[in-house]
């Protein structure tokens, strides 16, 4: 499992017990990045 794959488990955990909405969705990012949703904010991930 890739470091960035790690990263984005932690946050679904953390967003699942705070009860917030998350999503990926890597083929929207440019190149090889992701957008992470939690809540009503999102990131770019490289």
């Amino acid at each position: 499992m890739e470091k960035r794959d790690r990263f984005i488990a932690a946050i679904r955990k953390e967003a699942k017990s705070l009860g917030l909405y998350f999503s990926v969705h890597k083929g929207r990012g440019k190149g090889g990045h992701a957008m992470i949703h939690v809540g009503g904010r999102f990131t770019t991930l490289p």
